[in-house]
């Protein structure tokens, strides 16, 4: 019972501790470890702090650190005046140290497990709350869910356009991230936009799960949203901020609001299985609201290679709401693109393709959407091309489909291009 005591006590007091400071607030079970460690470390000094001699020669001692094995052999005396004192005593000792690195551990052994999507979110509560205000003086909304990863923690100024825009035309925005540096960051907060912090694990898909997985947790919040549009980095605007908007303004008019669908703006059949391919899915409240939607998410791991992730990620989501009857669809199909766009067989000439199974129109048809009205670009066409593509280099092909609203590109790409081929 005596140890049962002195441990309540202790966690008592790493309690107070980790509420003085806060740095680490909300963080009391570090302070525990470091407390616990320290106790364990020297159990004989800690008895003799506990006998009455011991007591008195601590008290007229001042010393930093015998007053944290005071606080440690005697918790539950310990002044509320000495906490600041005590805690950076704490933060001086290697146990603290340990403690830190164990905790880190486990919250990394935590993220990874496939269900755990609250421990990859950051700063869950506080995007709950800020989206939870922004929701209070809507009856329905639209939503932009935007993913980013940058080596450097680039922002593109041409995707923070696109979110002035959206925002003016109604839309609540949140920028999901695993690596905005602080102007990007300052520069998000003063917009008003929601920031989700997350760990990066499962690239955009995992970005794209535990969002959706934290939604179908809070039902208010997910029946107030007409209309969910789920988005990443690996694209650029084309054309100013303005054909992106406009096209995604017209899918969700276009979204049925009494049967369940999904809409992209491409989709594929490679590896042999139809798709849209998912850097944009626009999803309709039926959909967000039907049980096969949050079951796909939430059966879904986000741990694993890139291509496997996009085979049960991206394949798999179109696969899954097809085999359930779901209707979906993409702008630019793969059909009509084949059919319509002349400009596209010249493409796929010069690339010796035959078979549809073998297209991805964003890398390999590139011109022939532009031509169409295509308001992005692929960021691997134009920084890291295939290498079957034919001897030009996008990149310096590109100008002759900008204009004037396409000014922040040239920015955006040369700092993409640093962030790309950053070695760390």
């Amino acid at each position: 019972m005596a140890r049962l005591n002195q441990a309540l006590e202790l966690r008592q007091l790493a309690q107070r501790l980790a509420a003085a400071d806060e740095k680490t607030n909300q963080r009391p079970l570090i302070v525990y470890g470091a407390l616990a460690r320290l106790l364990h470390a020297r159990p004989r000094l800690v008895r003799v702090l506990r006998s009455w001699l011991g007591k008195q020669t601590a008290r007229s001692l001042q010393h930093r650190k015998l007053r944290l094995w005071r606080a440690i052999s005697s918790p539950n005396q310990t002044t509320s005046s000495s906490l600041s004192t005590l805690l950076i005593a704490v933060h001086q000792t290697d146990a603290w140290t340990q403690a830190k690195g164990f905790d880190q551990k486990r919250t990394d052994g935590l993220s990874k497990q496939p269900w755990n999507h609250q421990a990859r979110l950051q700063n869950l509560e506080q995007l709950l709350d800020e989206l939870r205000s922004l929701l209070s003086n809507r009856s329905k909304t639209k939503l932009f869910f935007w993913h980013h990863f940058d080596a450097l923690g680039y922002l593109p100024c041409s995707w923070q356009k696109i979110f002035d825009v959206l925002r003016e035309r109604n839309w609540i925005v949140v920028i999901s991230s695993s690596s905005l540096n602080s102007d990007a960051q300052e520069q998000l907060k003063k917009a008003g936009y929601l920031i989700s912090r997350r760990q990066n694990v499962g690239l955009c898909l995992g970005a794209y799960r535990d969002f959706c997985s934290l939604l179908n947790e809070h039902q208010t919040i997910l029946r107030q949203i007409e209309t969910l549009v789920l988005c990443n980095d690996s694209t650029l605007p084309i054309g100013g901020a303005f054909p992106f908007c406009d096209q995604t303004e017209t899918i969700v008019q276009n979204l049925p609001m009494t049967f369940p669908q999904m809409t992209g703006l491409t989709d594929s059949v490679q590896t042999n299985a139809y798709h849209i391919q998912s850097y944009f899915l626009a999803i309709n409240s039926p959909l967000l609201q039907a049980q096969c939607w949050s079951q796909f998410w939430r059966t879904l791991n986000p741990n694993g290679e890139k291509d496997d992730l996009i085979q049960r990620g991206e394949v798999g989501l179109s696969q899954w709401l097809l085999q359930k009857g779901i209707q979906i669809d993409a702008k630019y199909s793969l059909t009509k693109i084949l059919l319509k766009n002349p400009g596209a067989n010249s493409e796929l000439i010069q690339l010796d393709l035959r078979q549809p199974k073998e297209v991805n129109t964003t890398l390999m048809c590139w011109k022939a959407l532009l031509a169409n009205g295509f308001p992005l670009i692929k960021k691997q066409l134009l920084l890291d091309p295939p290498h079957f593509l034919p001897r030009a280099v996008p990149l310096s092909e590109l100008s002759h489909y900008l204009s004037v609203r396409d000014q922040n590109l040239e920015v955006d790409l040369e700092n993409l291009m640093r962030s790309r081929f950053f070695k760390a």
